[in-house]
């Protein structure tokens, strides 16, 4: 530690102490800080010649705050308000349990930190135990965010807004976008970040080196970027959830890579669950949602809802390697496959391997597959080699497709059972490489499905909900209901809780689809946190109604209450819900 920092310290740990205890604080600047320090930035009216310790003193430019070397304890606050250009790259690392924080102080706008056209607004190279909350970053050529190197231990980006990450130099990588976490990640959280507008490759990558271990992303939102949505690559017990990703592989070329929307590769013990992607795209192959991807082991994508994409909806994929335990349950897929070519060659689940990979233990189960592809092609596509002695199977899912064909399977490695059919005509199903007209004669001599059933009639999973009265929270509520008459209303009761801060995603995901038609309203007690991002969504104050928060309402424009939700209700709840009733996606209100 520098010897001008321990001298500064020791005389801000005496101001605070009595004079009887100044023996105690001076042994407490020769060990490393306990405290911490706070430091002010204002890019509109701070001066860098002043001291920077509080409000009033504040420094003006990111420079003075670069030259910085902090310390575990030490707090950095951009004031509301202001732009500050530049690159943000303080230097230092916290420690654990007593990280470095950085976040806004005052009242008003987010604080903004503007590259400029600087490869990077805002990054962390070799650092570690840092937070950075609640500013946002825009204007850079490469990256947003990054955090890059080595020993990235206990980092935390909460509540942040990434976006503007675009250059006309050529695409080299796939670890470039809006958040980029890059080497040897430890304890590694994304929360509550909105990610958006790049032609970089990513919206949100955590990518380890050299085993990387608990990265979580949650509660955010990516949409508009050239590659991939949300993903991880190469880690251990990762986790993907409440977050939603939209407008992916809008890149107009091939360049470096096809995309999905949310995905894992070489990603071991990892789950993506209670997520929502859908208008995924891509200048080649693949353009899904979600994807266990070749190097995977004991992956898990449940309780998600995938919609409206060129390709498929989910897939588990080996190549080079053995993909082992792969499970992919209770999600909802609609309206997938929306390319004639993709969905002929990949259909809504689609197992595949290439490059001598090979799939160890497949279950794809309790799955709502809607299917309404262009083109007569299957639901279930297998074109994979298994190996090793893992169980494979596809069993009770609900199946309704617009076409009859069912199965395309070139191995009769995967079991079939207990799956309910909805389909026109006759059905075929093509096992083995034997072809099946109907399911009776699947069952009898292909030895499948033999507590399967088929249908021709709706199941009646599309059918509308019965109207009821408006709620007694509904009536209570501060809400213009006449106001509100000719359009549908989602109404989401929150609290500061993380359940209300999943639920948030979930609302801006249901407006920014179907704003046209729906209008979207969060009430809360008190005002809620404005980094929490309320895009698209009216926030209003209002009386908490009893029972458990969050509680969300869907109303018809006749002003009858049509579902309600009780605790956090994901995606393929509700805005499943939305689509039952209003059909596909038909955009935000502008």
């Amino acid at each position: 530690m520098p010897s001008e920092r321990l001298g500064c310290r020791l005389i801000a740990t005496i101001d605070r102490v009595p004079l009887h205890r100044v023996a105690i604080a001076a042994w407490f600047v020769c060990a490393p800080s306990l405290f911490g320090a706070s430091y002010y930035v204002d890019c509109a009216g701070g001066d860098d010649g002043a001291s920077g310790r509080d409000a009033a003193s504040a420094w003006r430019t990111l420079e003075k705050l670069n030259q910085r070397e902090f310390v575990p304890g030490d707090a950095i606050r951009l004031k509301r308000g202001a732009t500050c250009e530049g690159m943000l790259w303080p230097k230092g690392s916290g420690a654990a349990g007593n990280p470095i924080t950085l976040g806004p102080y005052g009242a008003g706008a987010t604080p903004v930190v503007k590259a400029d056209g600087r490869d990077t607004a805002v990054r962390l190279l070799n650092q570690h135990d840092w937070e950075i909350r609640g500013i946002e970053a825009a204007g850079s050529t490469e990256y947003g965010v990054h955090v890059s190197g080595t020993g990235l231990a206990r980092l935390r980006l909460i509540d942040c807004v990434v976006h503007g990450v675009n250059s006309t130099g050529k695409m080299t990588a796939k670890a470039s976008g809006l958040v980029v976490f890059d080497g040897e990640l430890d304890d590694v959280v994304v929360d509550g970040v909105t990610a958006y507008d790049t032609n970089r490759w990513a919206g949100i990558i955590l990518q380890g080196r050299r085993g990387a271990d608990n990265v979580a992303v949650r509660n955010s939102t990516v949409h508009n970027v050239y590659g991939d949505g949300i993903v991880l690559f190469a880690v251990r017990d990762g986790l993907i959830e409440r977050s939603a990703a939209w407008y992916t592989g809008m890149e107009p070329s091939y360049s470096i890579g096809t995309p999905n929307s949310i995905w894992t590769w070489s990603c071991a013990h990892c789950v993506v669950r209670e997520t929502e992607g859908f208008y995924s795209d891509s200048p080649g192959v693949d353009g899904g949602v979600y994807d266990i991807d070749w190097g995977d082991s004991d992956n898990l994508v449940e309780d998600n809802y995938g919609h409206d994409s060129q390709a498929y909806c989910v897939s588990v994929f080996g190549a080079g390697s053995v993909t082992a335990a792969s499970e992919v349950r209770g999600n909802v897929c609609a309206g997938t496959g929306r390319s004639p070519r993709a969905a002929l060659h990949h259909g809504d689940v689609f197992v595949y391997t290439w490059n001598k990979g090979s799939l160890d233990g497949v279950r794809i189960h309790d799955n709502t597959l809607l299917w309404n592809p262009p083109i007569d092609s299957p639901v279930l596509k297998i074109d994979a080699e298994f190996s090793g002695n893992g169980a494979n199977s596809f069993d009770h899912n609900l199946i309704e497709s617009s076409v009859p064909w069912m199965v395309d399977a070139s191995s009769g490695r995967v079991s079939l059972d207990g799956n309910s059919y909805v389909y026109p005509g006759d059905g075929r199903w093509i096992w083995n490489g034997l072809r099946f007209e109907g399911l009776a004669g699947f069952q009898k001599v292909g030895g499948q499905e033999a507590k399967g059933s088929a249908a021709r009639t709706d199941p009646g999973l599309l059918r509308t909900p019965r109207h009821q009265p408006l709620a007694p929270e509904l009536t209570a509520a501060r809400v213009d209901w006449k106001a509100l008459r000719g359009h549908y209303a989602l109404v989401g009761f929150l609290d500061s809780s993380p359940d209300s801060r999943g639920e948030t995603v979930v609302l801006r995901s249901a407006a920014a689809q179907y704003g046209r038609i729906l209008k979207t309203i969060a009430i809360s007690p008190v005002q809620v946190p404005a980094e929490w991002n309320f895009e698209g969504v009216q926030a209003v104050t209002g009386p908490s109604p009893k029972g458990k928060l969050p509680l969300t309402f869907l109303v018809d424009p006749n002003g009858r209450m049509l579902y309600r939700w009780e605790g956090y209700s994901p995606a393929k709840e509700i805005v499943f819900a939305i689509r039952k009733l209003c059909g596909p996606p038909s955009g935000p209100e502008n």
